[in-house]
């Protein structure tokens, strides 16, 4: 195991996922357009070398930015259109609620959707009911746009924020 020869790269979190542990483990260096999946060990010395932030860490510095601009007496609400993804599915929501409640956020069930994305009323819908003062699309830049085209249509952006990750434009 650990040929010196041999170097994984993954442009893909999804991919990475389920793969990188077991490249790791056998000392073959592996790099991911993601941050270290479940299960890697990121210390020194270390062979999965991440990218990014992850999901989690994302939305959890969101929610701590949401708080602590917030002005209003009651908790600020959260809702997260997420990408279905086996990195997302993997990660999300796991300890996000529990963290949520620490800041004093109200986080809504997450929506997830699939890649391809062509309609978003009900999701839309189902959390319009909830007033979310915050509505993070976690997806990528077509799909943002069908959720934003129908969060207007059902005149949500009057009263609703949205924010989008970089990765999302």
């Amino acid at each position: 195991a650990g040929a010196g020869n041999q170097v994984v790269y993954f442009n893909c979190g999804s991919c990475a996922v389920p793969n990188v542990k077991r490249y790791t483990d056998d000392k073959i260096p592996v790099f991911f357009n993601a941050p270290a999946p479940p299960g890697v060990e990121l210390v020194r010395p270390t062979f999965g070398f991440g990218e990014a932030s992850s999901y989690t860490d994302q939305t959890y510095d969101f929610m701590k930015w949401v708080k602590g601009t917030w002005k209003e007496s009651r908790k600020p609400v959260v809702g997260v259109f997420q990408i279905e993804t086996a990195m997302s599915r993997a990660e999300l929501p796991g300890h996000l609620t529990d963290l949520a409640k620490e800041l004093g956020v109200e986080l809504l069930p997450f929506e997830w959707f699939p890649f391809l994305v062509t309609d978003t009323s009900i999701q839309m819908a189902r959390v319009k009911e909830k007033q979310p003062d915050w509505l993070l699309l976690n997806h990528v830049p077509a799909a943002t746009v069908v959720m934003l085209k129908d969060a207007a249509r059902l005149g949500m952006t009057e009263r609703v924020k949205f924010v989008v990750p970089d990765w999302g434009f």
